[in-house]
C-alpha cells in the first residue's frame, strides 16, 4: 500500500493556489529524474510507494524572435508547449506564471492523463535572452506517476525543443518551485537546442483560439468604400468556419463548414515535415462507412425576398474534411478529400437519393490547410478544382489497387467531366493555391499564399512555379524546359487567399471585369485592375474598398452572388496561420458571412431557374450578371435539351460579341457541337469563340485530316495571343 504524504495540508493548500507565483528560491532540494519514465523506477526506487503531489522543472533558452516583442508576430504568437501521458493530473507554469491545468487536483480530482494538451505560451511569458523555467506541478493518485508518454516539446512555428532528458524533480508541493526566468545556464536540467519542428501533432483536448468580438461590435470597426455597404448575413452559432460558398438555380446559398480543420477524425498521424505536411496510419474511408467529422454542408434560404437568410438546413453532416459543393447533373457534388462524390437528388428535395457515389480518390490530404478544394462548373460542362501547395495526390477513378493514377506533388488545377468520367491535370504548380475562379470567358485562375502578385492564370497543360526550396516538388513532366509565374504585379506583401472577377450588375461600373481578391492576413478586400500581358495578365492594386481593424476578421473566400453583390466568408480568427490551427489557436465555430453591396443597388428576388422552359433559360444567356448566364448553361447540361440547338447556331452565326461565346457554350453542352460546327467556328470574329474552338477539339484527343489542316492555317494567321497559346 503506497502511502500519500502530506494528504490535509496539500490538500488545503491547492484549494488556495494563487494563478502567479513571485521568483522566490525553493526551500526543497532538487533530485534529477530523467523524463520520460515514472518516478517510481528512477533513483533507486526511492519513491516506489509513492503517490501524491510532485514538481518538475527545467530551464529552457528559446529563440530570440520568440521572446522579443519587436519580432514578427507569427513566431511569439507561435510557442507552444505539449504535454501528453502525464499522471495523473497537471498545472504548467512558466517563468512563475501559470499557463494552464489538465485534469483536477484534490479533493475534486480528476485524471487528465489520457488527453493531450497543446499549451499555448502568451507572447511576453517568455524572456530574451534567459532560461525560462519551466515548472510542472503533478497529482498522481495511485499506480506510476510522472512522465509516462512522450517528453514534453517546446515548440515554435518552424522549430523545437524535444525537452527529454534531466529534469529536476520533488516529491510534495511547493509553489516556490515556480521560479522566474534565471539570466545564468543551471548546472542541471538545461536546454537550448532546437531542431527543426517535426514531432507528430494531434487535436489538443482544450483550444486556445484568439480574441473575438460579438457580431455587432464587429461590424462596427469595418470601414467601406463611399457609396458601399456592408451587411452581416451570417454569424456563428449557426455557422462555423465557412470555407466555401456556392449558389444553386433557386439562389440558395450553399455553405461548406470546415469545423473538422485541421485534424482529419479517425486518423492518427505518423510523421510530418517542418511545412506540417502529415502522413497518417491509413486513408480514411468514404461516407457513409467514414470516420465521422465535424464538417457540414448547409443551405440558406431567402424566403421573402428582403435579402436576409431566414431558413436553414443541413444536408449532410458528420463530414470529415470536407471543401466544397456544387449541385449539377441531378445531385449534389462534393469535393471531400481524398474523394470527389456525388449525393443524386433527382427530386431536389435537399435529401439525397441513396448513399454517395465515389468518383474519383486519391486526393491528398497531407495538409487540409491546401488540400483540394474549390469545386465549381466550367462553361465546358467540366468539374474544376483546385490543390494547394503542401499535398501529394494519386488521383484516379477506381478503388481498384492497380487501376492507373495521376500523381502530382504540390499545387494544380484538376478537372473531371461528369459524363465521360474523364479526369485529367489541366495546368500543374503555381502557389498554395485556395479559391478558384473561372471567369466569364471561361478562363481559370486562383490565389496564391505569397507576396508579389494577386494570383495565376491557368492556360490548358501549363506548368508553373511551384515556390521556393523545392518543399513542393518537381513538375510531373521531366521535359517542361521553363516554369510560367504567376500574374505580375507590383511588389506587394503576401496574400490575396482567393478572388473573383467581377461579373456581375450591382455594383458601381468601376469594377466589372476586374478583380476583388481577399487577403485574410491584412484584413481587407482588395480591388485590382487586370489588363492583358501577352497571352497572359498583369494587375495593379486600385483600392481596398472593405476593411477591418477587428483582430478577428480573416476573410478567406468570395463569390458573386444572384443578385451582383459580393459575398465574403470570415473564418473569424485572430490567428490564421496553419501552424497555429494545428497548435489548437483554432475555434471550429466561429464564423462569419457578409455581403458587400452598393447603397443603390435594387432589391432582387431571386427565381427558381429550374422552372423555367429552354427558350427561357436561352434568354438568360444574355443576362448583364455571369452567375445568371452560368447557372442557365450548367442547367442546360443538365437537360441538354436538343430542341435548343438550332436557335443557338443561329446566335453564334448572326453575333461576334460575347452572346455568341454563350451560344457556343451551351451548344456544346445540348450535344450539338461537331465538325461542321467547329469548321465554322474556328473563323469565327470572337477570338474566345475561336479560342474554345481550339480547346473543345483538343478535349476529343483526335481531329479529321481535314480539321487538322484548318488548325494548322489558323496557328499561322491567329492574331490573337490567348487563341495562339490554346492550340
Amino acid at each position: 500500500m503506497k502511502v500519500c504524504r502530506f494528504a490535509v495540508l496539500l490538500l488545503i493548500f491547492c484549494m488556495n493556489f494563487p494563478g502567479h507565483l513571485t521568483a522566490e528560491e525553493p526551500d526543497s532540494p532538487a533530485e534529477l529524474v530523467q523524463v520520460p519514465g515514472d518516478w517510481e523506477q528512477q533513483l533507486d526506487g526511492k519513491y516506489a510507494d509513492y503517490d501524491g503531489f510532485a514538481w518538475y522543472r527545467c530551464y529552457v533558452k528559446v529563440p530570440d524572435n520568440w521572446a522579443d516583442m519587436n519580432a514578427r508576430p507569427l513566431w511569439r504568437d507561435s510557442v507552444t508547449l505539449s504535454i501528453e501521458k502525464l499522471a495523473d493530473a497537471h498545472e504548467l507554469y512558466i517563468n512563475g506564471t501559470r499557463i494552464g491545468q489538465i485534469g483536477r487536483f484534490p479533493p475534486q480530482f480528476e485524471s487528465g492523463f489520457e488527453k493531450y494538451q497543446r499549451y499555448k505560451v502568451p507572447p511576453g511569458t517568455l524572456k530574451l535572452g534567459k532560461y525560462n523555467t519551466i515548472a510542472v506541478r503533478v497529482f498522481n493518485a495511485e499506480g506510476p506517476g510522472g512522465f509516462r508518454g512522450v517528453p514534453p516539446i517546446l515548440a515554435g512555428y518552424f522549430l523545437e525543443c524535444v525537452l527529454k532528458g534531466e529534469w529536476e524533480f520533488l516529491v510534495g508541493d511547493n509553489p516556490k518551485w515556480a521560479l522566474a526566468a534565471v539570466a545564468d545556464k543551471p548546472k542541471h536540467a538545461a536546454y537550448d537546442q532546437f531542431t527543426p519542428a517535426t514531432s507528430t501533432l494531434k487535436r489538443s483536448s482544450q483550444l486556445s483560439p484568439g480574441r473575438r468580438l460579438s457580431p455587432e461590435k464587429s461590424m462596427e470597426l469595418f470601414e467601406v468604400a463611399a457609396g458601399m455597404h456592408v451587411e452581416q448575413l451570417l454569424t456563428e452559432p449557426l455557422i462555423g468556419q465557412p470555407l466555401f460558398m456556392s449558389f444553386d438555380e433557386r439562389g440558395r446559398m450553399w455553405v461548406v463548414q470546415y469545423r473538422q480543420y485541421p485534424y482529419p477524425a479517425g486518423l492518427k498521424v505518423l510523421s510530418r515535415n517542418k511545412y506540417y505536411r502529415m502522413e497518417f496510419d491509413q486513408v480514411p474511408p468514404p461516407p457513409p462507412h467514414h470516420f465521422p467529422g465535424n464538417d457540414r454542408i448547409t443551405i440558406h434560404e431567402d424566403t421573402n425576398g428582403d435579402g436576409q437568410y431566414d431558413d436553414h438546413k443541413v444536408f449532410a453532416g458528420d463530414l470529415n474534411i470536407a471543401t466544397s459543393v456544387v449541385k449539377g447533373r441531378g445531385g449534389v457534388w462534393v469535393l471531400n478529400p481524398p474523394y470527389l462524390m456525388f449525393y443524386p437528388d433527382k427530386n431536389n428535395d435537399d435529401i439525397p437519393d441513396a448513399d454517395p457515389e465515389v468518383h474519383l480518390r486519391g486526393f491528398g490530404i497531407s495538409d487540409t490547410h491546401s488540400a483540394p478544394n474549390s469545386l465549381q462548373w466550367g462553361p465546358d460542362g467540366w468539374l474544376y478544382m483546385v490543390q494547394g501547395s503542401n499535398v501529394v495526390s494519386h488521383l484516379k477513378n477506381s478503388a481498384k489497387a492497380d487501376a492507373p493514377a495521376i500523381y502530382c506533388e504540390g499545387p494544380a488545377v484538376w478537372r473531371y467531366h461528369p459524363e465521360t468520367k474523364r479526369y485529367e491535370l489541366f495546368a500543374e504548380g503555381g502557389g498554395n493555391a485556395f479559391g478558384l475562379e473561372v471567369d466569364g470567358d471561361g478562363r481559370v485562375y486562383s490565389g496564391h499564399n505569397g507576396g508579389g502578385t494577386r494570383g495565376f492564370y491557368y492556360v490548358q497543360g501549363g506548368y508553373y512555379e511551384k515556390g521556393t526550396e523545392r518543399k513542393y516538388g518537381d513538375v510531373s513532366n521531366p521535359y517542361a524546359f521553363g516554369l510560367l509565374p504567376f500574374m505580375k504585379h507590383a511588389a506587394t506583401p503576401r496574400f490575396s487567399h482567393a478572388l473573383v472577377k467581377y461579373e456581375g450588375d450591382t455594383l458601381p461600373e468601376k469594377y466589372r471585369g476586374h478583380l476583388l481578391s481577399v487577403d485574410p492576413l491584412h484584413q481587407y478586400l482588395v480591388f485590382s485592375e487586370i489588363k492583358p500581358l501577352g497571352s497572359t495578365f498583369e494587375t495593379e492594386d486600385l483600392s481596398f474598398p472593405l476593411r477591418s481593424t477587428d483582430l478577428g476578421f480573416r476573410p478567406i473566400e468570395i463569390k458573386v452572388g444572384p443578385d451582383g453583390g459580393v459575398y465574403v466568408a470570415d473564418f473569424y480568427e485572430e490567428f490564421i496561420a496553419h501552424g497555429q490551427h494545428y497548435q489548437g489557436q483554432v475555434d471550429p465555430n466561429s464564423g462569419r458571412i457578409y455581403r458587400f453591396q452598393a447603397n443603390d443597388a435594387p432589391s432582387r428576388k431571386i427565381e427558381d431557374l429550374s422552372k423555367k422552359t429552354t427558350p427561357e433559360l436561352l434568354e438568360l444567356l444574355k443576362h448583364p450578371n455571369e452567375w445568371q448566364r452560368r447557372t442557365a448553361l450548367r442547367l442546360l447540361g443538365d437537360r441538354k435539351d436538343a430542341s435548343a440547338i438550332p436557335t443557338l447556331k443561329q446566335w453564334i452565326k448572326e453575333n461576334d460579341g460575347h452572346l455568341a461565346l454563350e451560344a457556343f457554350w451551351a451548344l456544346n453542352l445540348c450535344q450539338g457541337f461537331d465538325e461542321t460546327v467547329a469548321e465554322q467556328t474556328l473563323k469565327h470574329p470572337h477570338p474566345m469563340v475561336r479560342f474554345w474552338t481550339v480547346r473543345l477539339l483538343g478535349d476529343d484527343r483526335v481531329v479529321s485530316t481535314h480539321l487538322g489542316q484548318a488548325l494548322i492555317a489558323l496557328a499561322q494567321a491567329e492574331p490573337n495571343a490567348e487563341v495562339r497559346s490554346q492550340l
